[in-house]
């Protein structure tokens, strides 16, 4: 990056605007005083891949557009910012791989792009039961936009979803993929469940019919940095009451086996989920391990 600002500032045109920057000293301090970024790795532009991904400002998608970023991607952001926040990405604003376009999905987008990670949509119970109508038409509406830009261009697309898919109370754990739920189509949390659910079937549609290049990933319980304080899943509500010296809150099946631990958790740091992520959308025959902690301590794989 030192390199290419030095070539920048040599040119006679620039010099004409700062001709103190023909100077290598003062060339030095020119560049000091601009914007720094985390390190990224250099690819040639055949190996720049371009890629977008919706809801890319928000707890997960940010840590995806990190990763993408360092490894030295072409990376677009998409957010309406209805969960998601600017600041998640701001470090990365004004580099030259990186965009951040205000865009709800609902709405068609027209963009040239190699890889999709569909991520849009609010994820915890009270910002997806808030709206459920705009729950919906994200998962639906927004899925198809998506897929309908994939087609087009030819780009390969990777569907976040989730384990509601499976229901608010699965009878297996952990959920082996021949396990097709115990799901509630008029439940407080069906907008959230069914939009997922139907926009996995959507996927595998424009699979079978159009051919497009499709990967599904359901995730479990997620946490770590960028997460907001009241998202209303179960990690982050252990460390908010564990703070305000509150008990903490166990939902339990009754049989003394608790509900969440049960299903799994991810940490979303040092790789996690984005790693996951980008490992399943580069891998089509690859058989993805999740590792599960039980609250016993146990480790399990699904």
């Amino acid at each position: 990056m030192f390199v290419r600002y030095c070539i920048l500032i040599s040119q006679p045109s620039l010099s004409l605007l700062f001709p103190a920057a023909t100077n290598p000293l003062c060339a030095l301090l020119f560049h000091s005083t601009g914007p720094k970024y985390p390190p990224v790795k250099f690819l040639s532009e055949k190996d720049r891949k371009r890629i977008l991904i919706t809801g890319g400002a928000g707890f997960v998608g940010s840590h995806l557009a990190d990763k993408l970023m360092m490894d030295g991607y072409e990376v677009t952001v998409v957010d309406n910012f209805f969960t998601g926040r600017r600041r998640n990405v701001d470090h990365w604003l004004g580099h030259g791989n990186f965009e951040l376009i205000n865009h709800d999905v609902v709405e068609p987008l027209f963009i040239e792009v190699d890889q999709i990670y569909h991520l849009a949509s609010p994820a915890s119970p009270p910002n997806y039961m808030y709206n459920p109508i705009k729950t919906l038409k994200t998962n639906t509406i927004g899925t198809l936009n998506m897929l309908g830009l994939a087609k087009r261009v030819g780009a390969r697309l990777l569907f976040a979803s989730t384990s509601e898919v499976y229901g608010g109370i699965p009878e297996q754990h952990p959920q082996p993929e021949s396990y097709w739920g115990n799901v509630n189509p008029i439940g407080p949390r069906a907008c959230y469940d069914e939009g997922k659910r139907v926009a996995e079937t959507m996927c595998y549609a424009y699979q079978k019919q159009e051919g497009v290049d499709v990967r599904v990933a359901r995730i479990f319980n997620t946490f770590g940095p960028r997460m907001h304080m009241d998202d209303g899943r179960v990690v982050s509500n252990f460390i908010l009451q564990a703070l305000q010296g509150q008990p903490l809150t166990v939902r339990t099946l009754g049989d003394g086996n608790c509900l969440r631990f049960r299903d799994g958790r991810m940490l979303l740091h040092g790789g996690g989920v984005r790693g996951g992520l980008q490992f399943s959308a580069e891998r089509l025959n690859s058989s993805l391990q999740w590792e599960r902690t039980s609250i016993d301590g146990n480790t399990l794989t699904a």
